[in-house]
């Protein structure tokens, strides 16, 4: 499947946003087509911005419906699904709670993009520091190795995976560290002898 191209924009610092004196761009670009935004009849701007915005919508729940939709209550071992009298699977999220969760990150990806932080690490995320990426990458590797061992699966980013890091991390906050401090001053070490 070949790659599709990238969107790019075109910055020229004489445009600027009052509110952050930040460029706006003058040109958009995707493969070989750039069009510049000035030529943009009033009739184009919107539509591009209401297809803009239905799909970034659309991005920020890829997935979910279909996620949620299949997933299943599965019994203590973690492995077997439980069944209901008819012996069919027992769906593990009601409608509701699907409609909640594709609603609660529309909302996020609103707000994001309201707030002007949409292209940060996730919606309204700011990016993280090399130290707090580096411990939030310990902690899913301590508890996927747990998890394991107990024959347990984790659970998944948005459904409950937050209050199980957190819980981690604040019961075994000097280990996750101590394998951080350890990690960096390895990566350190490594490269000292490198010039530029």
């Amino acid at each position: 499947m070949a790659k599709s191209p990238k969107n790019k924009t075109e910055n020229v610092p004489a445009n600027t946003n009052p509110e952050t004196d930040a460029p706006l761009p003058t040109h958009v670009e995707y493969g070989d087509f750039k069009l510049a935004i000035a030529d943009l009849s009033q009739k184009a701007a919107v539509y591009l911005l209401q297809y803009g915005f239905g799909k970034s919508l659309q991005d920020s729940v890829a997935g979910v419906r279909k996620e949620m939709t299949n997933a299943v209550k599965m019994g203590e071992d973690g492995k077997t699904p439980l069944l209901d009298e008819a012996g069919n699977t027992i769906p593990a999220h009601s409608e509701d709670e699907i409609k909640a969760a594709i609603s609660k990150s529309m909302g996020e990806r609103v707000q994001a993009i309201v707030d002007g932080t949409i292209g940060n690490r996730g919606p309204g995320k700011p990016k993280l520091t090399t130290r707090e990426s580096l411990t939030e990458k310990v902690v899913r590797e301590m508890l996927s190795a747990a998890a394991a061992k107990q024959n347990k699966k984790l659970p998944k980013i948005g459904e409950g995976y937050e209050a199980l890091a957190e819980k981690f991390l604040a019961a075994k906050r000097d280990i996750v560290n101590a394998e951080v401090d350890h990690r960096m001053a390895t990566v350190g070490e490594s490269a000292e002898d490198f010039t530029f």
